[in-house]
């Protein structure tokens, strides 16, 4: 049986303005060199951010959306899945900001769509539920198939997935992390969860078997004063 090839994604961090130093790919027809590389071994999917590059934000979105309006790329975009992320800085969860975010992500990349938009970072100045239904509804109205969400807690998940079931919204479909080789601290809240599941199964056998125990000397007792 042939092994599953992962799926490999283009990340856009270094698209955008020759003004920002970490920029390596500045033009669309640079962009289409790249694409046509990533779609020649059978990978369709780029993510972007409205905030890549970090001094030039938005500038990656637009090197992408000039790409993609190109007719001489027409064959080649045709195939690309977009993701994109929503400004995360401390207030851009505000209902508004994120509408705004989406909204500019869709105008630069030059998409009515996208298929995922992910949370890029918690924004702790705002209620979790104001990104949660922000999301929900950018699905429900169709400027994305999924949403998804980038950089939080296994806390976080909990509380935003227990959110969603409460008021209906449309849960994220999509986990993005920081996790390599080279930084596995998102295995430790990960088998601290694990640690917990098996010792709470631990005292819940416990207590059945202790359950039974008492039943059966019950049940003993029981028999021998009938004698």
């Amino acid at each position: 049986m042939a092994k599953q090839q992962p799926n490999i994604i283009l990340g856009c961090a270094s698209f955008g303005s020759p003004e920002d130093p970490t920029t390596k790919t500045h033009t669309p027809a640079q962009a289409a060199l790249l694409f046509d590389v990533l779609t020649s071994y059978g990978h369709t999917t780029i993510d972007t951010s409205r905030r890549y590059p970090p001094t030039k934000p938005g500038t990656s979105e637009e090197v992408i959306g000039g790409t993609l309006s190109s007719t001489e790329n027409a064959s080649l975009t045709s195939k690309l899945v977009i993701d994109t992320k929503v400004l995360s800085a401390p207030g851009c969860h505000k209902p508004e900001n994120i509408a705004k975010s989406i909204a500019d992500s869709l105008n630069a990349l030059g998409v009515s769509s996208v298929h995922t938009i992910y949370l890029h970072f918690p924004d702790r100045t705002q209620p979790l539920t104001n990104p949660i239904s922000a999301l929900s509804h950018a699905v429900s109205n169709g400027q994305a198939q999924q949403w998804g969400i980038s950089n939080y807690t296994l806390d976080d998940v909990r509380a935003i997935l227990s959110w969603c079931k409460e008021h209906g919204w449309i849960p994220p479909a999509v986990f993005q992390g920081e996790y390599n080789p080279l930084n596995r601290a998102a295995e430790i809240p990960v088998q601290e969860a694990r640690l917990r599941r098996l010792v709470q199964e631990s005292q819940q056998k416990v207590r059945q078997e202790t359950e039974f125990d008492n039943c059966t000397v019950a049940r003993k007792c029981k028999a021998q004063y009938k004698k």
